[in-house]
């Protein structure tokens, strides 16, 4: 993957698509957070991130700056790229609403 940094502070991914952190930091694609973001997007923009280890492997809870939603990620044990997903919800020991597919095409 190529990355490049212009002269206005925007990230542009190899495809085209162009991230922008704006003054305060606050990832966002469209002027938007959170909108049309890939799994990418979630890895790249995290500030923190916790591990939390649950059955068949850990959830990762990952906080961005700008907003107070967080974001959570399962890694599989073993690894499993199919299973490698950012959700937006994580109760009770439950994820659900997922948001970026990890997708790895040969």
């Amino acid at each position: 993957m190529v990355q490049k940094l212009d002269k206005y502070g925007n990230t542009t991914i190899d495809n085209g698509r162009v991230i922008v952190v704006d003054k305060h930091g606050v990832i966002k694609k469209n002027g938007v957070w959170d909108k049309d973001f890939n799994w990418l997007d979630y890895i790249i923009g995290k500030t923190t991130s916790i591990d939390i280890i649950v059955s068949g492997g850990k959830v990762q809870e990952f906080s961005y700056v700008g907003t107070t939603e967080k974001r959570y990620r399962f890694i599989a044990s073993p690894y499993n790229s199919a299973t490698d997903i950012i959700y937006k919800t994580f109760s009770g020991g439950v994820l659900s609403n997922p948001v970026a597919y990890r997708l790895i095409t040969l």
